[in-house]
């Protein structure tokens, strides 16, 4: 894309300029495209597709330290706007929906694999042992040690 400029000659607008506005206008279709079609969708499913991103966010990364900052970006809202959004949407905060998610993957990691306790707390992003049985008995009614002996769920 060209531009003149009073008494000077052609000047060329800078290349990674013109990647940058492709990309943003790229992303601002699409934005708007989605949105017409969740319009039609009923509101559940709405929800779903707009906390989409975040949700595979969380899934791909619950083994480390998920920021709500980073949460908030996916959708481009503050930090307090998207928490609000949050927990009108799932009913409850991000922080307990990822503790909910590492615990779900915890009983499935408990009832499929022989890792030690510590290993699997580690592997889905607790700090600490104690961290994660506390985490995991307040949220399952039982100590991780309990529901491994328990054996498989029906």
């Amino acid at each position: 894309m060209n531009t003149s400029h009073a008494g000077s000659g052609s000047v060329r607008f800078p290349e990674a300029y013109t990647e940058a506005l492709e990309t943003i206008l790229e992303f601002e279709l699409r934005r708007i495209r989605s949105t017409a079609v969740a319009r039609d969708l009923p509101p559940a499913e709405r929800a779903r597709r707009r906390f989409m991103a975040v949700t595979d966010y969380v899934e791909e990364r619950l083994e480390g330290k998920i920021a709500l900052p980073e949460l908030a970006a996916l959708m481009a809202l503050s930090v307090s706007r998207f928490a609000h959004a949050f927990k009108t949407e799932f009913g409850v905060s991000p922080y307990r929906y990822i503790t909910a998610r590492r615990i779900e993957r915890a009983k499935a990691l408990l009832r499929t694999t022989d890792y030690t306790i510590a290993r699997i707390a580690h592997h889905v992003g607790f700090p600490s042992h104690a961290h994660f049985s506390h985490g995991f008995a307040t949220i399952a009614g039982v100590t991780p040690s309990a529901y491994r002996s328990a054996g498989p769920s029906p």
